[in-house]
This record gives C-alpha cells, sequence and structure tokens, in this order.
C-alpha cells in the first residue's frame, strides 16, 4: 500500500523513525510521485536526501542523531515503490 502524506514534515519524520515497510511505501506529498531517499554518513555527520523522482520535492535532513531503522535492510539508498 502508498502511503502519501499531506505534507513534507511528516515525510521527513517517517524518513527518521520509520520502518522498512513504512519508508518504501512513501510518496511524494505534492505529486504522488515515488522518492529516492539517500542516507550518508561521514565521521559523527549523518544525513538524508529526499527527493521527488519528478522533482516537485527535495529535502535534505542534516544532523540526525543515529541512523535510521530502514537502512540496515533497504541500505544507503532506495526507491519508494
Amino acid at each position: 500500500m502508498k502511503k502519501q502524506f499531506d505534507n513534507f514534515e511528516e515525510v521527513e519524520k517517517t524518513l527518521i523513525q520509520g520502518s522498512a515497510n513504512t519508508v518504501s511505501s512513501l510518496r511524494c506529498p505534492s505529486c504522488g510521485s515515488p522518492l529516492v531517499v539517500t542516507y550518508t554518513e561521514f565521521s559523527d555527520k549523518r544525513c538524508l536526501s529526499i527527493k521527488c523522482k519528478k522533482l516537485c520535492y527535495r529535502s535534505n535532513i542534516d544532523g540526525l542523531k543515529e541512523e535510521p531503522p530502514w537502512v540496515r535492510s533497504l541500505g544507503n539508498r532506495f526507491e519508494t515503490n
């Protein structure tokens, strides 16, 4: 089931805390397209990059305190269904 929130904040919050199942079904709040998500960790810094496949939306989240729960199963970069 595809998960589409009404706003970007809900998508970002879900990507920080959500399970692999939940995040893999997220959609762009603006147009409903799939998202490309990239997690990057270097030294003690962690960040997420979120991009709509149709480029209606793009966001970077810096300063994550820990690795999101989905990284171990989905990897550092994935595209939502």
